[in-house]
């Protein structure tokens, strides 16, 4: 074999070892993103559901009545 196609060889390899690592760091980034996007799914989640609780809660107390605590118990039960 050559110098020249021993160095062939070896750019093969080393391309294919970086397009290997390539293919890893995006399926890192890509996990990173989906988690990030599932976080921000539940933080969103969460504050809505503390937001319709305090407003249930602000009715309540303000003299809301019967629709109010219907609301409340529909509230606490989901």
């Amino acid at each position: 074999m050559t110098e020249a196609e021993e160095l062939r060889a070896q750019l093969k390899n080393v391309t294919a070892e970086r397009n290997q690592l390539h293919a890893q760091l995006t399926d890192l980034r890509l996990k990173a993103i989906e988690d990030r996007q599932d976080d921000h799914e539940n933080r969103i989640r969460a504050v809505e559901t503390i937001s319709t609780r305090s407003n249930v809660l602000y009715a309540l107390a303000t003299g809301g009545g019967l629709i109010s605590i219907i609301t409340l118990i529909r509230t606490l039960t989901v």
